[in-house]
């Protein structure tokens, strides 16, 4: 037999009795989540198991419904799932999910919030590096938890799918928020420490490091030159340094 899920609502002043009752009967399901303050996702190793569960626990536990995953998702279509990858390789695994997702219809569409910066390796080159804004985590469309995990097999990628849907709403909003940081691009991705290479002012072909990041004023970044042997202070605004790599 398969393993099972089901989520279960139950009424409001229950959940502390609920918790106890899990805490109790660890023998009759595998593992649950939490969906939210008075919903769960309990995974059983079979139905006969998940059967004996409800009987118990409605005899002291006002259950609102409970429904098999299986069940819920099939009745509201395509879903949003957050889908946890090795951090620093959620870019490289979304490619390798697109290429699948053409080629397969059960994943719809993968997302990554993701920001683009210029970086310059010398004072005459530069390339654009993307970032993640999600460490740790993409986002996958699809009807179901299992056809992540089928694609992921076949893609050879290590993935673990959260139990909790992401919302259409919440998707728009990161895809909003992603093309503003791509939009605002340079500004946001320096860090204290970062090496720099001045273009433009009074200052133009200096290198430095960069000593502090003040967003509120025009000059926004206080940067360390080393001028005749001297190291030198100066506030440059964002367009006037390019970051460089190390």
């Amino acid at each position: 037999m398969r393993k099972v899920s089901y989520k279960i609502k139950i009424s409001h002043g229950f959940e502390e009795k609920f918790h106890e009752f899990l805490e109790q009967n660890e023998k009759l399901f595998i593992e649950y989540g939490i969906v939210s303050l008075d919903e769960f996702e309990v995974q059983f190793k079979n139905d006969i198991l998940y059967d004996e569960f409800y009987r118990a626990i409605s005899q002291s536990i006002d259950i609102v419904s409970s429904q098999k995953v299986d069940d819920v998702l099939k009745s509201k279509g395509s879903h949003w799932y957050a889908v946890g990858v090795v951090s620093s390789h959620e870019i490289s695994v979304s490619k390798k999910f697109d290429d699948y997702a053409a080629m397969h219809e059960e994943i719809e569409e993968v997302f990554v919030p993701q920001s683009e910066s210029i970086v310059w390796v010398d004072q005459s080159t530069s390339k654009s590096v993307q970032e993640c804004l999600s460490p740790g985590y993409i986002f996958i469309k699809a009807q179901h938890s299992e056809h992540i995990m089928r694609a992921a097999k076949n893609i050879r990628v290590k993935v673990s799918v959260l139990s909790n849907i992401v919302s259409d709403k919440e998707i728009n909003a990161m895809k909003v928020r992603n093309q503003e940081d791509c939009n605002l691009g340079q500004k946001h991705s320096y860090s204290i420490g970062d090496p720099v290479y001045i273009c433009a002012g009074p200052f133009k072909n200096y290198k430095g490091s960069i000593e502090e990041i003040d967003e509120e004023n025009s000059k926004q970044l206080k940067v360390t030159l080393s001028v005749l042997g001297r190291e030198i202070p100066v506030r440059l605004a964002f367009s006037e340094v390019r970051k460089m790599e190390v």
